[in-house]
This record gives C-alpha cells, structure tokens and sequence, in this order.
C-alpha cells in the first residue's frame, strides 16, 4: 500500500482546484500534490546534467551533482513534475513571491518589470515565477517541453491564483516558459560569476531577456501533447 502524503499548505480553495487540475495518479496524493524528496533529487540531477550539456554551468561547481537553490526549499515553490515510471522526464518550477523575493530578480530586478509594464508591484501581485524549465535528453522528441511551458503557467494562474508571471528567456536555449511570454526590452549580456553559472572554458557571456505572463496571454500550442496522466505537483517536504 502506497504511503500518504505529507500535509500540505494549500487552502480549500487551492485543494479542490487541484483536485479537478489533473485526475488521481500514483504521485499525486489527494490534490494532486507530492511532498516526497526523491522526486526533487531525481529533479536537481536533471537540472544538473541538461546545464552541463548546455554549458551553462561548470560542472565542477557541483559536486554534487545536483543544481538547486534556496527557492527550491521554500513553501512557496511548486514544482510542475512530468515522470514515467518513476523517472523524472522534465520538470518545471513555479514560485510565488514572498519575502524572499523571486529568483528571476538576481537577472532583473524588480524596478524592471516594473518600469516596463508602467505598474506598481501591488497592481501586479500576487506576482509569481516560472523558471528551471529542463527535459531529459531521451524524452527530447516527446514535446515535453511545450506542455510544461503550457501547464506550468495554467497551474499558476488556475490553482494558486497568480496574476503576473514572471520569467527569464535566453535565447540561446528554449528552456524558459514562452507559450505567450511576452518581452521587457532588449536582451542583456553579462559575464557569468564563477561558481553560479559559465566558467572560462565555456562561453563567457550569458544572455537574458526579462519576460512577463498573464492568463489572458497564456495560449495553448496548436497540437499539444498532453502529458496529464504523466505529471505531477512536487512540492518541498516539510
């Protein structure tokens, strides 16, 4: 007999919303809501290995083996899972902001976003994020990718009620969440600080554009392939 999930922080309204989000699966719990950490592991190692083929990490900066961060512990961050298996082929990640702030801010600060949409940040909140898109290699033909840049987004706007999305694009990788983004202003090279991202040996200039999302703007690829009985919610154990 499988388990129970660990209680989750979600309110009424989230659990039944998550509950009609995606039928019962085998890792979903009883709104659609894994806590449990090896699936987060199998996540980081995914990470891990896409940005090393990608060259946008040194390698020996991990370890490891595993990229993460603090948003990755915290009980603001949704982390939208597709598996087969019990092998993660993507995942995608969803944070809410908080007094930590978001992640995209270390490319963009907040005053960006601002100055371009012409908001103040009460008149985007509640702000989110959507970022550390990856899919395996193997299940690169699978058009994975394309769902969770589409089900990411949804499941922010749906479930947990974000009314501004904001991401980071790099043209240079289609790892970002783009099914209706929208760009603020021109992209932005800079030299990656050891440790965080490029070193000497690979390519010394990163280049990011800040990008922005509502439910309005969110549209649903032509010919999708939908992963649903395949993915799951995977948040932070308690």
């Amino acid at each position: 007999m499988r388990a129970e999930a660990a209680p989750i922080a979600l309110s009424h309204r989230q659990l039944v919303l998550a509950q009609n989000f995606m039928p019962e699966h085998e890792f979903f719990g009883k709104a659609g809501v894994d806590t449990r950490q090896p699936l987060l592991e199998q996540v980081f190692r995914l990470r891990f290995d896409v940005y090393s083929r990608i060259r946008v990490i040194n390698p020996g900066d991990y370890p490891d083996g595993k990229v993460q961060d603090i948003y990755d512990t915290l009980d603001t961050t949704y982390h939208v899972v597709v598996l087969e298996r019990g092998e993660v082929l993507g995942a995608g990640r969803i944070v809410q902001a908080s007094e930590h702030g978001l992640s995209v801010y270390s490319d963009f600060p907040l005053s960006h976003y601002l100055s371009h949409l012409k908001k103040s940040e009460q008149e985007l909140s509640p702000l989110g994020e959507g970022s550390r898109l990856v899919v395996s290699p193997r299940a690169r033909n699978r058009n994975i990718g394309t769902y969770l840049q589409y089900i990411a987004p949804k499941f922010a706007f749906d479930v947990l009620g974000v009314k501004n999305l904001l991401s980071v694009g790099n043209p240079g990788y289609r790892g970002t969440f783009l099914c209706g983004c929208r760009p603020l202003g021109a992209p932005v090279s800079y030299r990656i600080v050891p440790g965080h991202g490029q070193s000497s040996r690979t390519k010394p200039q990163h280049s990011a554009l800040a990008m922005y999302l509502t439910k309005e703007l969110l549209t649903e690829p032509d010919n999708l392939v939908h992963h649903t009985e395949n993915c799951c919610i995977v948040r932070p154990a308690p």
